[in-house]
């Protein structure tokens, strides 16, 4: 079961948010458990009390009161650096969108593309933290990996191809 919370101020967008992951989980992926907060403190305290393990990822908000979500998104990346977080915002612009990556959200979406975006979004950084979380376990205890042989590649017979287009040159001439 994947743990989703959402962190709006609008509870109309909390609805509209909560209604696309609830149909999205249960129609394709079996098990989305979405919960909500009204800012980025009340956001920080559910994490807290969920031990730091039982959220998955979070979508939030940029304009809230309280701890908007830039804000909330630095002092999880202080915290929890492996969770993702996905920062939305009807203020769409390039230079938001730069400033939430900078700040470490790992994706940002307008709210005029939450119908189209947001799910896709979601899935992609769903499998994405799987690969990472799996990467990070076989480092940490290397039998869970499966002993495959190392990969070797077969020694080239040809030359770099800067130097091919040289032996050409030679061999046939320039071309006119």
């Amino acid at each position: 079961m994947v743990t989703i919370l959402v962190v709006e101020d609008s509870s109309v967008d909390r609805m509209l948010i909560g209604g696309l992951l609830a149909k999205e989980g249960v129609t394709n992926d079996g098990d989305w458990e979405i919960e909500f907060a009204c800012d980025g403190q009340e956001a920080l305290t559910r994490l807290n009390a969920a031990n730091r393990s039982g959220i998955d990822l979070i979508v939030t908000d940029l304009q809230m009161p309280n701890l908007d979500g830039l804000g909330l998104v630095k002092e999880i990346r202080r915290t929890q650096p492996q969770l993702p977080v996905i920062l939305i915002t009807s203020q769409g612009s390039e230079e938001i969108a730069i400033e939430a990556l900078r700040a470490g959200a790992t994706s940002y979406s307008p709210k005029s593309m939450l119908r189209t975006d947001l799910v896709r979004t979601i899935r992609q950084i769903l499998v994405m933290a799987s690969y990472m979380k799996y990467e990070s376990d076989a480092q940490a205890h290397p039998a869970l990996r499966p002993h495959a042989p190392p990969l070797r590649l077969p020694l080239r017979d040809k030359p770099p191809l800067h130097l091919q287009g040289e032996r050409f040159r030679q061999k046939h001439g320039k071309c006119p």
